[in-house]
């Protein structure tokens, strides 16, 4: 399964028919939308229209700031603005708005459709190379969902032939994902995500992801791409009522 854009938002196949969700990924056409990068009022102006969009309401959106690692944080009441450090987000309680921030790091969205838990998990190189999306997983687990009942959405993010690495980068993941030539190593980070969510336990049937590059397209920011002046993309997922 891949997914859709419209309105300027990624949705994934499938995502649309769960009633207790609402899920996407916005492109570059809504602007920055991360307050640790740019100007704040600009994102901050960018994340109430988004809001206004979803007809969101007055719970407003709850984030982290994103560090590269693997903790996943639970949000256990509705919290407007950020929830601390870390790089990955759950809850179960009705009415979140989960948010994350993006420019070809992987955006991996979880959720249990049916009792309505769910979770955003930021993967870029180290947080894959140390399993944040598992942390992920063991985040609904904990809530008592069964894997096998858990769908996942890999967003657009960066693609195994764009995202060159060092050696001792490449050797931070299965030879799986790992590529080399002329001269170059390259990781494949859908692959790598992918994988762990299969060998977690998450069935084919129940993932779906995107073919997008974010390096190659200007309809999405690219760190690698943009450099310092890169805006960032918000994967959100909301918990409806």
């Amino acid at each position: 399964m891949t997914g859709n854009t419209a309105d300027g938002i990624w949705v994934p196949d499938g995502w649309d028919q769960h009633s207790r969700l609402r899920v996407g990924l916005t492109t570059a056409s809504w602007g920055n939308m991360s307050p640790y990068v740019g100007d704040p009022q600009e994102s901050l102006h960018n994340r109430t229209q988004l809001a206004e969009h979803l007809s969101l309401g007055d719970q407003g959106w709850t984030w982290a700031e994103q560090v590269h690692g693997t903790e996943i944080a639970e949000v256990t009441v509705q919290k407007k603005g950020t929830v601390g450090r870390c790089d990955g987000l759950a809850s179960g309680v009705s009415g979140t708005a989960l948010m994350g921030f993006f420019a070809d790091c992987v955006p991996v969205l979880l959720a249990e459709p049916r009792s309505g838990i769910g979770a955003v998990v930021h993967a870029g190189w180290r947080g894959t190379a140390g399993g944040v999306v598992q942390q992920g997983l063991l985040a609904l687990v904990r809530h008592g969902v069964r894997v096998q009942n858990i769908h996942a959405a890999v967003g657009p993010c960066i693609q195994g032939n764009c995202y060159e690495v060092g050696k001792d980068t490449a050797a931070r993941f299965p030879k799986e994902v790992v590529s080399f030539a002329h001269g170059t190593w390259r990781v494949n980070l859908l692959k790598a995500n992918m994988l762990q969510l299969t060998k977690a336990g998450v069935l084919e049937r129940n993932i779906a992801h995107s073919h997008a590059c974010t390096h190659c397209s200007a309809e999405y920011f690219s760190h690698r791409r943009q450099g310092a002046r890169a805006g960032r993309m918000a994967a959100f997922l909301i918990l409806r009522s």
